[in-house]
């Protein structure tokens, strides 16, 4: 079954040829509205598109205020077990005269231009939107973007590189070693992932909403997103640790290829390529996500929560030209993710799927609290949301079919909430539950983070 995107119908499936590709090279000269279909999704190309050549451009181009700003903190010190926007403070008060670092701290400190910032109107509706689907949301990010997503050539790449949702590996062919100690890793770069998903939404426990800033609740619904704000400061923190993990892949590729790494044919790690397709994936593959599971979200609701990504990635360091013209609208979103995902699968040798992080990434989250779902049934689910031939690509099982009964009644029950909600006449019902998701989720990252903490320390005395 394949995946539509965008204004596709089954209807132009039947009336319309589907020209069937696996590299981006394959759609230039493409009539301006034809259909491609890629592992099971099918866009209608037109000019909404990235060409190849604006995919070669991003990918050369990468976030240098951040990366000079890296350079001149950690000139003479170390980045290791510090915080990084702290850091990035303190640099700055100390210094005499301006420099980098406090050029870049002047850059992330202004209010986007209103363009891309969010409306506080949407800020609440996209908020809201979350708590309604956080369940559903949660599983798209997990499953598709972070499990499916990051399995592309070059993001394994950058992955490898520095050791990220990527288990350490034998010397002699490179499969992914199979331990508890590994996966219980992989699985707390998965929680810092939703902790900083939580963060931009505003799901903050009370108690750690009272020892933030001192923000009340008359301030403006987006001041956390705002310099200064509990939102904006994850954004900086993320933007910065993707400029050191972009000095890390620079420097052990230089290593490992003594002195042959060329950038300009490579392309530079966690470039701007990379960034606006994840951030994209963040943004728009949870509403691919629910009309696949048949929970079609509101214009206005997918609007907002577009326009509160869009707010996120001009603090993330995406170019703004990006935002601007491919993430200004849900349906520029939709075929910006199709042409650029194609662009990042696009691949020159077959991959082999044990060296890929998606068997990992489900393996690593399995027999997890609060729901405990075994790795048959994550497997599972990433196949329904990916579709069969990017799960196949991806070196899934297929799903036997008692399995996916199981799949379709757990699924079932998941969305009885949301189900009633819409049926529900008393608005108060629905409004307890926002509060409850929203005081609930970050304490279960919180307590799941310090398990695993608690772990490590007793695996070291022992």
């Amino acid at each position: 079954m394949v995946l539509l995107i965008g204004d596709v119908t089954e209807a132009d499936l039947k009336s319309s040829p589907v020209k069937h590709v696996t590299h981006l090279r394959e759609v230039r000269g493409l009539a301006d509205g034809a259909l491609v279909e890629f592992f099971g999704h099918v866009v209608r190309w037109d000019n909404r598109c990235a060409s190849e050549e604006q995919c070669l451009l991003w990918r050369s181009m990468a976030d240098p205020s951040c990366d000079a700003a890296l350079d001149a903190m950690f000139k003479e010190s170390s980045y290791i077990g510090k915080d990084l926007l702290e850091s990035l403070e303190n640099h700055s008060d100390q210094r005499s005269a301006p420099d980098a670092a406090s050029a870049f701290l002047e850059e992330v400190s202004n209010i986007p231009p209103e363009d891309i910032r969010v409306d506080p109107r949407d800020v609440l509706i996209a908020r809201d939107f979350f708590l309604d689907y956080s369940i559903q949301i949660m599983q798209a990010l997990f499953h598709y973007s972070l499990a499916g997503g990051f399995a592309s050539p070059r993001i394994v790449k950058t992955l490898r590189a520095v050791s990220y949702l990527m288990p350490p590996t034998r010397q002699d062919d490179g499969v992914e070693q199979e331990s508890k100690a590994a996966d219980d890793r992989t699985f707390a770069r998965l929680l810092e992932t939703t902790q900083f998903v939580l963060d931009v939404m505003g799901c903050v426990a009370s108690s750690a909403d009272a020892e933030s800033t001192g923000k009340s609740a008359s301030d403006a619904p987006d001041s956390y997103l705002l310099p200064g704000g509990e939102g904006w400061k994850a954004c900086i923190r993320v933007r910065m640790l993707h400029g050191i993990a972009r000095r890390r892949v620079r420097q052990r590729l230089a290593r490992e290829s003594a002195g042959s790494y060329n950038e300009a044919y490579e392309g530079v790690p966690i470039s701007q390529e990379d960034m606006a397709a994840t951030l994209a994936s963040f943004s728009t593959v949870p509403i691919w996500a629910l009309k696949r599971l048949h929970l079609r979200p509101a214009p206005a609701q997918v609007r907002a929560y577009l326009a509160l990504w869009r707010h996120v990635g001009f603090y993330l360091g995406v170019a703004p030209s990006i935002l601007r013209q491919y993430l200004h609208t849900p349906s520029a979103a939709d075929q910006f993710l199709a042409s650029a995902t194609l662009s990042l699968f696009s691949s020159n040798a077959p991959l082999d799927p044990r060296t890929l992080p998606t068997l990992p990434i489900l393996r690593a989250a399995a027999h997890r609290p609060p729901g405990g779902a075994s790795l048959a049934h994550n497997c599972a689910v990433t196949r329904l949301l990916v579709g069969g031939a990017l799960a196949d690509h991806l070196g899934l099982p297929r799903t036997p079919p008692l399995a996916r009964v199981r799949l379709y009644a757990a699924l079932a029950v998941q969305a009885l909430p949301v189900l009633f909600a819409r049926c529900y006449p008393r608005a108060g019902w629905r409004a307890k539950r926002r509060a409850v998701m929203r005081e609930g989720l970050p304490r279960s990252v919180r307590w799941s983070l310090d398990m695993l903490e608690l772990a490590a320390c007793q695996n070291t005395r022992e």
